[in-house]
């Protein structure tokens, strides 16, 4: 419970209750380690590292499996920000995405979406 009768400098302070005996607020605490994930790339790695896709990496058409895992459930590209690709590889990816779909090699979705 937020006790309002004990304000320090304008900040709410947390008493201790039966519903949270353990600790104070520990709200600073929280948005400091979060802060830290963030700035210390606790991402997970990018999609394209994950697959060995180096810098000068190609996309066929003709591969619709390496096509595949950067398409979601809806048919959409991934973006490339999520993707890891550089901005060449995303145009190249785009076309051949387009190109499979056109000659039946990839679904416009995955099969069960409506």
């Amino acid at each position: 419970m937020w006790n309002t009768a004990g304000l320090k400098e304008n900040h709410f302070v947390m008493e201790p209750t039966p519903e949270n005996p353990e600790k104070e607020d520990d709200f600073e605490t929280n948005a400091v380690s979060a802060e830290w994930a963030r700035n210390n790339g606790r991402r997970g790695k990018k999609l394209a590292q994950r697959l060995n896709l180096g810098p000068d990496y190609r996309f066929d058409y003709k591969d619709p499996k390496t096509l595949g895992y950067f398409i979601t459930e809806r048919g959409k590209i991934i973006a490339a920000r999520n993707s890891g690709l550089s901005a060449r590889q995303q145009r190249d990816l785009a076309v051949a995405v387009k190109r499979a779909r056109n000659i039946a090699l990839l679904p416009f979705t995955k099969a069960g979406t409506t």
